[in-house]
């Protein structure tokens, strides 16, 4: 059954049995190619009249694998993943298959980690990644859609390396901070500045438009008078650390609100100390 496979692989669709169809890049033309930095990787792989297959991983995430196909699924169904064998390679494929749901629209297959992975270790082994499933239209063809492992390993050692720099962390870990100060005091920590020091170099990697409200906070130990220009004090603290650090000012909107909004009771040591703060909000322009 194998070496049946094996020699309908490499063959063109034409001489596939009635209802079979594989899709599958021969391997003169078969690439693969890399993109990334230190917030995305990516390796792409065109699969000849079908589509394109993308492994990505993004800074603080996991790796996926999803398929861009030039005929949208019309509905949702399911497929089986599964290893196969190219003629240049010895012994029998991985018994291991699983069953995916697929689903409807342009991206029918999306692959979480551990599938992902093991997709990338089939290629890694010189043996194609593959997806079986029931044609969507009717229901009357098998289809069979491979990756090739040709030209792999230097797209894949590139990708490699790039998820090995990824950032630990994601827009939604900074998106939002609490920088907080001693009784009467301005001046940041040195927690706070490393936690402002993550928001620049990430500022730095993304080219997406970010803008940064800063809010300045006080507990109600002084005159109001007093908690505004400490409020004041505290935000431009913060403000001036971003631009000092390269953040455009035009991204940084600074207020302040003196005692008037706490967090806590200001009765207590723990609700006065919740409210000596800056609030910090990212969005994204």
């Amino acid at each position: 059954m194998h070496t049946r496979w094996l020699i309908l692989l490499l063959l063109p669709l034409s001489a596939w049995g009635a209802g079979n169809r594989v899709y599958m890049t021969d391997i003169h033309n078969s690439e693969w190619r890399f993109s990334g930095d230190k917030l995305y990787c990516e390796m792409s792989h065109e699969i000849k009249d079908y589509g394109v297959a993308h492994f990505v991983q993004k800074a603080g995430g996991y790796l996926s694998l999803y398929v861009d196909v030039k005929r949208a699924a019309i509905k949702k169904s399911s497929a089986k993943i599964l290893e196969t064998m190219p003629a240049w390679v010895p012994g029998n494929p991985d018994p291991f298959t699983e069953l995916i749901k697929t689903a409807k629209g342009s991206q029918p297959f999306k692959l979480d980690h551990q599938q992902s992975a093991w997709m990338l270790n089939t290629l890694e082994s010189g043996r194609f990644g593959s997806f079986t499933y029931q044609d969507w239209d009717t229901s009357r063809h098998q289809v069979r859609v491979s990756l090739n492992t040709v030209n792999f390993r230097e797209a894949f050692g590139e990708f490699r390396t790039c998820t090995n720099t990824l950032l630990s962390y994601t827009f939604n870990d900074i998106r939002q901070l609490d920088i907080h100060f001693k009784s009467d005091a301005h001046t940041l920590t040195k927690k706070y500045r490393k936690s402002l020091d993550r928001i620049t170099e990430y500022l730095k990697l993304s080219s997406e438009t970010v803008n940064i409200k800063i809010y300045g906070h006080t507990d109600s130990i002084h005159s109001r008078r007093y908690n505004h220009f400490l409020s004041q004090r505290r935000a431009n603290s913060v403000y001036n650390y971003l631009v000092k650090s390269g953040v455009p000012k035009s991204r940084l909107k600074k207020r302040v609100y003196g005692e008037r909004k706490p967090l806590a009771s200001n009765r207590t040591l723990a609700g006065r100390a919740k409210n000596r703060r800056v609030e910090l909000l990212l969005e994204l322009g």
